[in-house]
């Protein structure tokens, strides 16, 4: 499922998202801006990838706009296609492609803690940035507390020069 951007906006005010994206037939389509390797010929590779991924979502994107993705048994993937994958921040853990195939399976052990080590090092590069937003919606919160207690105090003030009077 897409995430619920809207509704979690309507219910709880939520203004800014986080989305830790793994589903394995998500993460090929979404691009990052950053090189996971020093090898020429790995770079290449990533290189390949990425035009691939690229092409493929120009491609959906075209056959969305017309109108023409089939259903398959009854399905409309074209509901998948428009769905949002992605938030404000959108971490996407790099799978190399012999783990991705175990996705699939029962994953053993040793390949979840590689799993877990692939999204704690997918997340670094976001955390400064997420620190930085954390900071200034707290000191939007602080000021507007302040503009609120400022404003009580004023019309406390009036109230009682005018009671006086």
């Amino acid at each position: 499922a897409d995430i619920p951007i809207q509704s979690l906006q309507e219910m709880f005010r939520v203004n800014y998202t986080i989305v830790s994206q793994v589903n394995p037939h998500v993460t090929p389509f979404l691009l990052t801006s950053h090189s996971r390797t020093n090898s020429f010929g790995l770079k290449m590779l990533e290189m390949l990838d990425e035009m691939a991924s690229k092409t493929v979502n120009h491609q959906l994107d075209r056959l969305v706009k017309l109108k023409a993705i089939p259903s398959v048994y009854g399905h409309n993937f074209d509901k998948f296609a428009l769905q949002n994958f992605t938030g404000d921040v959108t971490i996407v853990p790099r799978i190399p492609l012999n783990l991705r195939f175990k996705i699939l399976s029962h994953p053993t052990d040793d390949d979840m803690v590689q799993y877990i080590d692939i999204g704690e090092k997918a997340t670094w590069p976001h955390l400064q940035h997420i620190q930085h937003v954390l900071r200034i919606e707290q000191l939007i919160d602080a000021t507007i507390a302040s503009l609120k207690k400022d404003l009580l105090a004023r019309r406390s003030a009036s109230a009682e020069r005018v009671s006086e009077v």
